[in-house]
């Protein structure tokens, strides 16, 4: 017989709102990538050294930051799928899922996924 209880998030940050911060993390590693492409377009000078340096020190600290926050949110995803559930959309349809801030049953196992649409609104309108 199966358990049709719902289970309950663990507690911290779920997967689904460290993947938010996945995103985040990205698109700051992007802006700054492309805002050291614009700054050594527009220098003139011979001497960037410091600069360039400068440059890439941000971006290595960018993408070791994406690479720490992609961990955590692998890890956590194997801690809720033992727990019973899942927070990120489109992930092992055969768990519950459940809203990564609220912890409320979104989508029950074995249904169709929500579309990209649908969990994008519930994740607006069930904001704590």
């Amino acid at each position: 017989m199966t358990d049709t209880r719902d289970p309950r998030m663990l507690p911290g940050l779920s997967a689904g709102r460290i993947a938010g911060l996945v995103r985040r993390v990205g698109l700051v590693t992007t802006l700054i990538f492309i805002g050291v492409l614009f700054t050594f377009q527009s220098l003139n000078e011979p001497d960037t050294g410091q600069l360039l340096l400068l440059a890439l020190l941000l971006i290595a600290i960018s993408i070791l930051l994406q690479s720490v926050v992609v961990a955590l949110a692998s890890a956590r995803e194997r801690q809720e799928a033992a727990a019973g559930y899942v927070t990120v959309n489109r992930k092992r349809q055969e768990l519950v899922q459940l809203h990564p801030v609220t912890g409320v049953v979104i989508r029950q196992a074995g249904e169709d996924y929500l579309t990209e649409l649908e969990y994008l609104e519930l994740r607006k309108t069930r904001r704590r």
